[in-house]
């Protein structure tokens, strides 16, 4: 009984040594991709930014009235006006290197600035919507989050609290798109997103459609 367990365990030994230098190799290989990438990226020529299509934020739409009647919120409303005068991007699911390879290494601290914004924006909105919600003031937040869904945001409470007032007010059926919209993000967030619409919100048989 011995020779078998032995021989088993030595089969079993060569293929641990076969994948630990297989992974090894891989690594290797994947750190070494990445280093080139980094070093093509890190000569790469600037582009001029002044040609993006920034976001812009419609002042328009967020109720200045109903700041003032919230205190909580009045130190938002200095944050969103300030944002409003900045240049702000949407770089979710871009890293860095990739950045440097589309718009130059030279404008990688302005690019991260502009993302910044951008991650700002959507808190701030969430933020708003949510207040307006608990204020009774369903309408506002709706419009205000169905512009935060036109800029992708990346906050999943937009698209939760989006989905549930679509349901209060009787327009499950909108939904849908707003799990379409949610699965074209470009971040890991897209799914986890996808899937909580979907088991949140199961009355509409067309939201399990793929």
């Amino acid at each position: 009984m011995k020779l078998p367990f032995l021989a088993s365990f030595i089969i079993f030994l060569f293929w641990l040594t076969y994948e630990l230098h297989k992974h090894k190799n891989d690594q290797a290989k994947a750190d070494k991709a990445f280093w080139d990438k980094e070093k093509l990226a890190e000569k790469s020529f600037a582009r001029d930014l002044d040609t993006l299509d920034y976001i812009q934020i419609p002042l328009h739409l967020f109720p200045y009235d109903l700041f003032s009647q919230n205190e909580r919120l009045q130190e938002d409303q200095k944050t969103l006006q300030s944002l409003s005068s900045l240049r702000i991007m949407n770089f979710s699911g871009l890293t860095n290197t990739e950045l440097k390879l589309q718009y130059g290494a030279a404008n990688i601290d302005a690019l991260t600035e502009y993302d910044h914004n951008f991650t700002l924006l959507c808190r701030l909105i969430y933020n708003l919507s949510k207040a307006l919600v608990e204020s009774g003031f369903d309408k506002e937040a709706l419009f205000l989050l169905e512009y935060a869904i036109s800029i992708q945001v990346d906050v999943s409470g937009c698209y939760y609290l989006l989905a549930d007032l679509y349901q209060k007010q009787g327009e499950p059926h909108k939904i849908e798109a707003l799990i379409e919209q949610a699965r074209q993000l470009n971040n890991l967030l897209s799914k986890s997103i996808v899937r909580n619409l979907r088991k949140s919100h199961p009355a509409d048989d067309s939201l399990h459609s793929s």
